[in-house]
């Protein structure tokens, strides 16, 4: 792993992280909480992120590309969580208008 990934994976009460670096089959669940992944029309080998981190990515270019993650939390006791997302972008689509 990376010293980003060391980081993140020190941090008290972490529930899931996902790296999306897997070059083949489930998104491991880096976390102690064991909750891999399936993974849905994405493709694999995409470049990442972070220059110094040698994992891959995830490439989502398609309306039915998911990540399916079983039940990590509990929401309906309205548990405070954080949610970080890593994201590169060629175009966002759609929006609202007045």
């Amino acid at each position: 792993m990376s010293a980003y990934s060391d980081l993140i994976t020190a941090e008290p009460g972490l529930v899931g992280y996902w790296r999306f670096g897997e070059a083949s089959g489930a998104v491991a669940d880096s976390s102690s909480g064991g909750n891999n992944g399936t993974v849905s029309g994405a493709t694999y080998g995409a470049t990442g992120l972070i220059d110094a981190d040698p994992n891959d990515a995830l490439d989502f270019d398609g309306s039915n590309d998911q990540v399916t993650i079983g039940d990590v939390l509990d929401f309906s006791h309205n548990t405070p969580f954080t949610v970080e997302v890593w994201l590169s972008a060629d175009i966002f689509g759609g929006g609202a208008s007045n």
